[in-house]
């Protein structure tokens, strides 16, 4: 069981859109995504906080254009450079490398939406990136000395929602659609792409793959409900707990909780072994992303889009 303890809030300039954090690259920073949804000039801007102060949110990069998502793709420890894409609303992913005093240079434009990208999923251990637009369409691009588009993939009479790669040492990827289902692509064997491996009736908003286990997936449901697959057996499903609303975002850690956000403020925290709520709370904005402070905390972190980030750290009870 979990105690709500203390809360904390920093004010931002935009509203920020995702909560990024990278352990293989500091686990004590948090980089925010933001866009001012006004049309204004300098409208994108991408912040940076310290989870040990959590006392400033300072801006390392502004942009023309609203900064949708941000990833790292690699570290370059020879050069203490890291490389990362910043997807913005000009239908772009432009890539930077970051260097320890968080300067950001440009590398090059990667085009190939027509429309708003939405998410970003670089892998953790491979030069891969893929890149998910409001279109429906998703890339899959290959980050070398001249970065290149690797396929297109895009669904018939549906969208693709959400996308999470599925294994560090391989090049497969889910996807999950409008019409609830999710299916398992490989940018190494096309002749396995496409291969439905979960169907359901309702449209499905986020997925998330288990931390403690590497069979298992987790499922936001427009309806409400959270559900656990394992990917052996994926006729069978398991429902953790359904909230009211729609479920917006989820994360996990290793302690054997879910995070989630709906689309009424509101968040919760879950034991996927009991299948219950252990927590919840509300808050005054929108919330565009929940994510744990580390895969071991059962702290939070809340982008609002009333242009505040919110902590809400927990004790663990026995």
């Amino acid at each position: 069981m979990i105690e709500e303890h203390q809360n904390s809030f920093l004010d931002l300039d935009k509203h920020p859109q995702h909560v990024k954090i990278f352990p293989h690259f500091d686990s004590n920073l948090v980089f925010i995504p933001a866009a001012d949804m006004t049309g204004d000039p300098n409208q994108g801007e991408l912040y940076l906080v310290n989870l040990k102060s959590k006392q400033e949110a300072k801006s390392i990069y502004k942009d023309l254009y609203g900064v949708s998502d941000f990833e790292i793709i690699s570290c370059l420890p020879s050069n203490n450079h890291i490389l990362s894409a910043i997807a913005t609303e000009d239908n772009k992913i432009k890539l930077y490398t970051l260097n320890q005093h968080m300067e950001m240079q440009f590398v090059e434009d990667l085009i190939g939406h027509s429309d708003y990208i939405t998410a970003l999923k670089a892998h953790e251990k491979k030069l891969l990136l893929l890149s998910l637009s409001r279109d429906g369409s998703l890339i899959a691009w290959k980050i070398e000395d001249k970065s290149s588009m690797i396929d297109t993939f895009k669904e018939q009479r549906t969208k693709i929602t959400c996308v999470t790669w599925l294994d560090e040492n391989k090049s497969t990827f889910l996807t999950a659609s409008e019409n609830g289902v999710i299916k398992q692509w490989d940018l190494e064997d096309p002749f396995k792409n496409g291969q439905i491996i979960f169907e359901q009736k309702h449209p499905i908003t986020c997925i998330k793959k288990s931390l403690t286990n590497d069979f298992d997936i987790y499922m936001g449901l427009e309806t409400g409900e959270i559900l656990q697959v394992d990917l052996r057996k994926c006729n069978e499903t398991i429902k953790v707990f359904e909230i009211d609303g729609s479920v917006k975002s989820i994360d996990v850690n290793r302690k054997g909780q879910i995070a989630v956000s709906s689309d009424l403020k509101e968040y919760f925290i879950g034991d996927v072994q009991n299948n219950s709520i252990i927590q919840t709370g509300k808050t005054n904005g929108f919330i565009s992303d929940i994510k744990f402070e580390s895969s071991e905390s059962s702290s939070i972190i809340l982008s609002c889009q009333n242009k505040t980030i919110e902590f809400i750290s927990f004790n663990s009870q026995e």
